[in-house]
């Protein structure tokens, strides 16, 4: 939800972002309304004084996690360091905290001088809202000139972990009719998006009539399990993912199909190494699903899946990967200690793989892994005349 609506106004959502296993309340983009606040004399003293106490309240509660506050105009930010200036002074327990020596240390700035800046946690002061009559006047500065969407692009796109916005008005106060230009309307985008508890933007384009997962999540249902489907915002998705029923917040498995968008990956490294590479980067635990498979076993790779996932609750804490991703078939060594390609023995893997599976396979399989070989050490050529020779062991039934 950090990026999302970045995504989508500035990047045509042709980002690839990354889903994280973890919707915990204290990650992604969040919206707090400061009801009481006011600007008047181009400042608002309440949402400055409310910003510094949740300054001081994330210091208690997550001091390592790296904090900074962005402001959209000077007088607000100068209210905020004043407000935790004099909290601060309250609390001398927390000065570790605010140490500027430290690698990320504490910040308070304006929209024009956050740039390159990134924390953990990015607190979001708006300042502007109603004044003492209740009126707002739709001018927000920077935000509001040549260029604003971009400072405030910026500015949404600092934090690592959690982005809070406070605010004394909401999407709805910005009229468009009025406020003209494209600052306002993505900053009402942006305070729509946390307003709503930043619900997934589904990127253009992306597949989701994918029924191959729609059958395995209703397989799943019966036994119990709370699941999502297309996980994700934009590039990369989960097909699957299964809820942690101790934490709500957390997704215990992430099932990965072949389905539609894995047959839409460019390249075979892209769909088989790089993407489980960095889900499981992200923290993912991942199990690959095929539907060939399903449709061949359906029970016995249901069990499989049931499998993996009750591991996964007895692993929880622990590093992900119990089980084999495909990512983890790269690391499988497939040369003899002198460099010569290995070949599976006659009768081959998928022969002895289940019943029902034609014995014949494990011959082409070997076929097939002999071309690779010759491929290997002559070139295409070589390749080329191992093939012919396999094609014409086959026609004379060798």
């Amino acid at each position: 939800s950090l990026i999302a609506v970045s995504n989508r106004e500035f990047y045509d959502n042709n980002l690839y972002i990354i889903p994280s296993p973890e919707r915990t309340s204290e990650m992604g983009l969040k919206f707090r309304f400061i009801e009481t606040g006011r600007f008047v004399d181009r400042v608002n003293l309440v949402e400055a004084q409310t910003v510094a106490q949740a300054c001081i309240d994330h210091a208690q509660a997550h001091p390592q996690w790296t904090l900074g506050i962005g402001a959209f105009s000077v007088t607000q930010r100068d209210a905020i360091l004043k407000a935790v200036e004099k909290l601060r002074k309250e609390n001398p327990g927390l000065e570790a905290f605010f140490d500027p020596s430290s690698p990320d240390p504490f910040f308070v700035k304006n929209l024009e001088n956050i740039q390159g800046d990134e924390r953990d946690v990015i607190f979001v002061s708006v300042g502007y809202g109603p004044d003492e009559n209740g009126k707002i006047l739709l001018n927000f500065g920077p935000v509001s000139g040549q260029g604003g969407e971009r400072r405030l692009n910026v500015l949404m796109t600092r934090a690592k972990r959690r982005c809070e916005i406070f605010s004394s008005m909401k999407a709805e106060d910005i009229d468009l009719t009025r406020a003209t230009g494209r600052g306002p309307a993505v900053f009402r985008a942006f305070l729509d998006y946390a307003q709503a508890g930043a619900p997934t933007i589904a990127a253009k384009g992306s597949i989701v009539d994918d029924k191959f997962p729609e059958v395995v999540l209703a397989e799943l249902q019966k036994r119990g399990y709370e699941c999502q489907t297309h996980v994700g915002v934009a590039g990369v998705f989960i097909d699957l993912a299964v809820v942690d029923p101790t934490e709500p917040g957390r997704f215990l498995v992430g099932v990965v199909c072949d389905g539609n968008a894995y047959k839409t990956s460019r390249t075979a490294r892209d769909r088989d190494r790089l993407r489980d590479q960095v889900l499981a980067g992200q923290g993912w635990s991942l199990h690959h699903l095929w539907c060939w498979d399903w449709f061949q076993r359906p029970a016995g790779q249901l069990q499989k899946l049931v499998d993996a996932i009750e591991a996964a609750k007895k692993n929880k804490g622990k590093s992900p990967g119990a089980h084999a991703s495909g990512s983890d078939v790269f690391a499988i060594q497939r040369h003899d200690p002198q460099g010569e390609l290995l070949t599976p023995p006659t009768g081959g893997i998928l022969a002895n793989d289940a019943p029902g599976t034609n014995a014949d396979t494990g011959g082409l399989l070997d076929a097939a892994m002999r071309v690779a070989a010759a491929g290997i050490k002559g070139g295409k050529d070589k390749a080329l005349d191992a093939a012919l020779g396999e094609v014409g062991h086959i026609i004379k039934g060798k």
